[in-house]
């Protein structure tokens, strides 16, 4: 399915909500974190919000992402060939 068929279908009204639930959570969870000083878990927090932002625009536009499984056997074969 084309982008131009998404707009068509009411898939800028989904992604809109989603642009505007990504800034309510950082005005509200990201100062808060700041002021206590845990930088580590503001770094956390934004990588996680902005992969399922990406997950989001993928899952709404209908975009090929590959399987988890594949990145789990790409970081653990070379492990396995090296244990043999």
């Amino acid at each position: 399915m084309r982008a131009a068929e998404v707009v068509r279908k009411g898939g800028v009204r989904v992604l809109l909500f989603v642009c505007i639930a990504v800034v309510v959570l950082l005005l509200f969870e990201a100062p808060r974190l700041c002021l206590r000083k845990k930088k580590k878990a503001v770094v956390v927090f934004v990588l996680v919000l902005s992969l399922v932002t990406v997950l989001a625009y993928n899952f709404e536009y209908r975009l090929p992402f590959p399987a988890p499984v594949k990145g789990i056997e790409a970081v653990f074969k070379p492990q396995t060939s090296w244990m043999e």
